[in-house]
């Protein structure tokens, strides 16, 4: 079989063929491309500033700055795919390509459904809050709150429109199931579980090692990721834990900035200074930049708490590097996430609104000690989700199906 996959970054084989940083998401793919690409003949479509074509370790990589028809008919002649596996329907691009190759199967992965993504996207902040802290990069990046919840609305009128075209979807959770089928009811759905990055195979969380009173959280870019509630939820804590510490990966926002640093600072940004200042939460607070793979398994490993706060997630693959390596886990009762976490993992999970409800989860985490039960539990829950080998197996099987019109 030759299947042609679309992805909305640049793997990192490429990415090291381009001499350009590469994409801290998106390592599940790399994973499950390594898995697959001795049994199909694999290639791999990106967007880019040019257009190029390179074979590295076996897989064939395109890329171009746009999708035209023109170009893409020239693509599929000269790779001639069975079957063509879009990873992700956030970005209208990948409707023309549907579009464009009505001979080929098309499949899409569900990563997350920015259609649904919209409705939470302002985090629950209100729009005095957005337009109090609004800056200059809001309007010149089109940054804001609003902005981004917009771009998320139009972005969700192609993707509904690609999954009415498509015959077929992958997706994981009940979630995203529930979704698809209310788009179209008579879609094809088949499930199949994602790779999470290598190192977190490897490596489990012991509380004999981790740093007392630590929070860590993996996204404050948007509201929609929740971290102001985890400020929010600090400032209760910290009546209790007067050293407790949030570790955060992201670039640092808070303390003295440059002139440059400030105009860099989106209204979300300025919004959580207020926040965390207000509560005098300066110092319980702190930003560590963007963390490679190796550099997030070590945060795992050292925190006392892996907090997901989000509005809404599928199936957050951060959420399953934890979960591999064992580190308790509090997550917000939204979307997939109630599936990553069954019982009695659930017990650590609150709603989104009630920062109260997770202070006091972040509280009474701190105070357990005896955590075997929940690593073993939590790492066999996250092994059998992330099996390597059934994650291939499933995928193969997928594609021969489609290829059999089975």
């Amino acid at each position: 079989m030759k299947i042609l996959w679309v992805s909305n970054i640049l793997l990192p084989d490429l990415a090291t063929k381009l001499n350009i940083k590469c994409s801290v998401g998106g390592g599940w793919m790399s994973s499950l491309a390594n898995e697959i690409k001795d049994q199909v003949k694999l290639g791999v479509f990106s967007l880019y500033k040019n257009q190029c074509h390179y074979e590295i370790n076996g897989v064939e990589y395109f890329t171009s700055p746009v999708v035209e028809k023109k170009y893409w008919l020239n693509l599929l002649s000269v790779f001639n795919p069975d079957i063509i596996h879009i990873h992700g329907t956030e970005y209208p691009h990948t409707l023309l390509i549907q579009q464009y190759s009505k001979n080929v199967p098309c499949i899409a992965s569900i990563q997350g459904l920015v259609s649904v993504y919209a409705r939470y996207a302002l985090g629950g902040l209100t729009f005095r809050e957005i337009y109090r802290y609004f800056t200059l990069k809001d309007v010149m990046k089109n940054s804001s709150p609003i902005a981004i919840r917009n771009q998320l609305k139009n972005n969700g009128k192609s993707e509904i429109k690609l999954i009415k075209a498509l015959g077929y979807v992958i997706g994981r959770t009940s979630w995203d199931f529930s979704h698809v089928k209310a788009i179209k009811p008579h879609i094809h759905y088949f499930k199949c579980n994602e790779c999470i990055r290598e190192e977190f195979y490897i490596g489990k969380w012991e509380h004999s090692k981790m740093i007392p009173h630590t929070i860590f959280c993996s996204n404050a870019n948007v509201p929609l990721k929740g971290i102001h509630q985890v400020v929010k939820a600090m400032n209760i804590v910290k009546q209790k834990f007067p050293n407790v510490k949030l570790r955060i990966a992201g670039k640092n926002i808070l303390g003295k900035l440059s002139h440059k640093d400030v105009l860099r600072l989106s209204g979300y940004d300025n919004y959580l200074r207020h926040i965390i200042t207000s509560y005098g939460l300066q110092d319980n607070v702190l930003f560590l930049g963007s963390l490679s793979a190796v550099q997030m398994k070590e945060e795992f490993l050292r925190t006392n708490v892996f907090v997901l706060p989000s509005a809404i997630e599928n199936s957050s693959n951060t959420l399953g590097e934890a979960q591999l390596l064992g580190t308790p886990v509090i997550a917000s009762y939204v979307g997939g996430n109630m599936d990553m976490m069954p019982f009695p993992l659930n017990k650590l999970m609150y709603r989104f609104e009630e920062v109260e409800v997770l202070a006091q989860q972040i509280i009474e985490v701190f105070e357990q000690d005896d955590w075997e039960d929940y690593t073993a539990t939590s790492q066999r829950v996250a092994r059998i989700r992330h099996d390597k080998n059934a994650i291939a197996r499933d995928i193969l099987n997928i594609y021969s199906k489609i290829c059999n019109n089975d």
